[in-house]
């Protein structure tokens, strides 16, 4: 087990060895800040892993009322563990984000989810990394469909993949009547991420403070 230190009042959390923490999701983090509204106070993260995303978003924006949804029993153990030793409080869920539906919608969904479809890429030794890297156990248009269930109409989801898979993402969010609205991608130094900004409403226009047409 890996002791991380995270930018806040000195906290650290375990990390699994087989998952380690990527800038990643420093950039979710950050992106998410930037861009969060007064109005928007629901947040789902879809696949939580250990916790660092939803934990950091909660330490930075103690307002935000998180739910937090992963499937791998080991991770989530882990995660409750970190919430405790954070001193976070958050309603974290050892759920499958296949069958998950809110009636309650979220202003705000995040993800940093599986990125390496079905086929493509070697499966190594760690059964952990194995689902945290690759669409075992769910796929871009699962992520797509949960969206899509549970973000409010005019809600914003952050998802993070790979450049090379943005026209997919755009592709299965059309389906399901979702627009990516805006991409951010990862600063130089970073490997090639982008984050899509998706919403259910067309119009939506992004700006620091996030009006609306």
């Amino acid at each position: 087990m890996t002791l991380v230190e995270l930018p806040y009042r000195g906290l650290t959390i375990h990390q699994d060895p087989g998952q380690p923490v990527s800038s990643d999701a420093a950039f979710l983090v950050e992106t998410v800040g930037q861009h969060i509204h007064e109005k928007f106070v629901r947040l789902l993260e879809l696949g939580a892993g250990t916790g660092i995303v939803s934990i950091m978003l909660k330490l930075a924006h103690p307002h935000l009322d998180i739910t937090a949804l992963e499937i791998r029993k080991k991770a989530y153990d882990l995660a409750r563990a970190n919430l405790e030793r954070s001193g976070v409080s958050l309603n974290l869920l050892h759920r499958d984000l296949r069958d998950f539906t809110d009636d309650s919608r979220y202003g705000l969904i995040v993800s940093n989810p599986p990125f390496i479809p079905l086929g493509k890429g070697r499966l190594g030794p760690d059964e952990q990394r194995n689902i945290a890297r690759h669409e075992l156990l769910c796929d871009m248009t699962d992520i797509a469909m949960c969206v899509r269930r549970n973000l409010a109409p005019d809600g914003i989801a952050f998802l993070l993949y790979p450049d090379d898979r943005i026209p997919e993402l755009e592709r299965q969010t059309k389906k399901v009547d979702l627009r990516i609205v805006k991409q951010i991608s990862s600063p130089k130094g970073r490997k090639g991420t982008t984050i899509a900004l998706v919403s259910p409403h067309p119009e939506v226009v992004l700006t620091r403070d996030m009006d609306y047409a």
